[in-house]
């Protein structure tokens, strides 16, 4: 055999057996899964920060009446506080916190256009209060206005971005709102919080009402589809609000991916078997048995400042590690799907998975002590 077929057949046989020990942890199949199963639009759409305010939001609004009280409350006081303030929001991804904000927003332009206010977020430089892109000089413009309310959206690593200009924004802001995700929330920060306004994850019987909401509206309703909606209903709700604890994170990975399954399965349906298998795939990431090493490098991961990635160089320059030992914690990691690995090379880059993400906010959550309750 000449050396170029050697070369083939290795190549062959190496990706063949990488193949073999390839896992995912979330199926990434279509898009446009839900067009299988009779839904006029994705059901799980209405939830990203930068989509438009649409009647959508209010009509699958879910149990914020509480968090609207509150907040709609310090819009009131904004023009008459003896001194600037800054509240945080803080809550898991999905737990409702930029929609409650959109909803307040669209109210407060129609009835009160004596308050002045601007919602955006930094890193992306969107303004949710105008639907728009904005460039850079038109972020720094809006951070030099001074506004009786400004609304900064905090989630991912921009919270960085937020910590330089906090000072400023307090000076030309009467009430300054940040928004959290509770995984990105600076516990060893000094960010100048007057109050903090924590949401918390839904009941169980809100978990139901927010999918029962949006299939009864985006499902088409024919004789073909009435026997999924009751399974949906009866069955898979009820199993998604028991296993994931009110978060609605981990809940909208659930259903999608456990629709993408059925569909590659060629299924128009969702067995009890196939519900079960997932649901165990996903709790077995929260039972893993996490080392003292490993959590040290997870809470390393945590405390990153402007960074997405790690690689096992960090590991050696920051915390000391032998690079071939810390590439055998990340590959643990990765096998517990803690970590994914994002690009291959030397050195690989390895990314927190979304999943154990959601999982960890659950940890977080009970580190903090908030000062303005439900």
């Amino acid at each position: 055999m000449s050396k170029e077929n050697n070369h083939l057949k290795d190549l062959v046989v190496k990706s063949v057996k990488g193949g073999i020990k390839h896992k995912e942890s979330i199926v990434e199949d279509s898009p446009f899964w839900y067009r299988r199963f009779f839904y006029s639009e994705n059901p799980l759409d209405g939830f990203n920060p930068e989509k438009s305010f649409t009647p959508h939001l209010i009509k699958l609004f879910v149990n914020r009446e509480s968090e609207v009280k509150v907040i709609s409350g310090y819009f009131g006081k904004a023009k008459k506080l003896p001194y600037n303030i800054h509240i945080a929001i803080i809550g898991s991804k999905g737990s409702g916190k930029h929609t409650t904000l959109k909803i307040i927003t669209n109210y407060i332009i129609e009835s009160f256009p004596e308050i002045t206010f601007e919602f955006y977020n930094l890193e992306f430089s969107f303004n949710y209060k105008t639907n728009e892109s904005m460039s850079q000089k038109e972020v720094d413009s809006l951070d030099n206005q001074e506004l009786d309310v400004r609304i900064i959206s905090c989630a991912g690593k921009n919270k960085y971005l937020f910590l330089k200009r906090i000072k400023d924004y307090k000076e030309n802001t009467k009430l300054t709102f940040s928004v959290w995700h509770t995984r990105d929330f600076p516990l060893e920060n000094d960010i100048l919080v007057n109050r903090e306004i924590y949401f918390n994850n839904f009941s169980r019987n809100d978990i139901i009402e927010i999918f029962k909401r949006r299939t009864d509206e985006f499902l088409i309703q024919t004789e073909e589809s009435k026997h999924y909606y009751d399974k949906i209903i009866n069955e898979l709700l009820p199993k998604i609000a028991k296993s994931f604890q009110g978060n609605l994170n981990l809940c909208f990975l659930f259903f999608k991916e456990i629709h993408q399954q059925a569909r590659i399965m060629n299924l128009k349906t969702i067995p009890q078997q196939l519900i079960e298998n997932i649901i165990t795939k996903y709790l077995n990431v929260k039972k893993q048995k996490i080392t003292a090493k490993e959590q040290e490098i997870i809470d390393y991961y945590l405390k990153l400042e402007n960074r997405i990635y790690i690689t096992t160089p960090d590991l050696k320059d920051d915390l000391d590690y032998d690079r071939t030992i810390a590439w055998k914690y990340l590959e643990n990691l990765t096998k517990k799907y803690v970590f994914k690995k994002i690009k291959y090379g030397n050195p690989s880059r390895y990314q927190m998975n979304e999943l154990f993400l959601s999982f960890y906010e659950d940890i977080l959550q009970k580190e903090f002590i908030f000062k303005e309750k439900r």
